[in-house]
């Protein structure tokens, strides 16, 4: 973000998967485009528990780097994440992110 991240739901390259149990989970995503002032690419991880409980998870980006436009493939006890547009500061032609 160019400023202190706001927080936001409204969001566009978001990741949305349904666990077995019927639990979802909303992976990152940004908020506005580049050229909004309040633009933000985020890299937290969001648990609908579908009764109206919600968790939301925070990490450091050295952990979890800003994410959008990725995929998101339900293993066995993962999620698979792969690909990402992100700031074009930490683009790497040839490379696609996988976590």
């Amino acid at each position: 973000c160019r400023h202190p991240p706001v927080w936001s739901f409204q969001r566009y390259g978001a990741s949305f998967t349904r666990l077995p149990d019927g639990r979802w989970v909303v992976i990152a995503g940004e908020h506005e485009d580049h050229y909004d002032p309040d633009f933000c690419i985020y890299n937290d991880v969001t648990l609908f528990d579908g009764q109206g409980g919600v968790q939301h998870f925070l990490y450091p980006r050295e952990d979890f780097p800003p994410t959008d436009f990725h995929t998101a493939t339900l293993l066995d006890d993962a999620i698979l994440l792969i690909g990402a547009l992100g700031y074009p500061e930490d683009r790497r032609e040839g490379e696609t992110q996988v976590l």
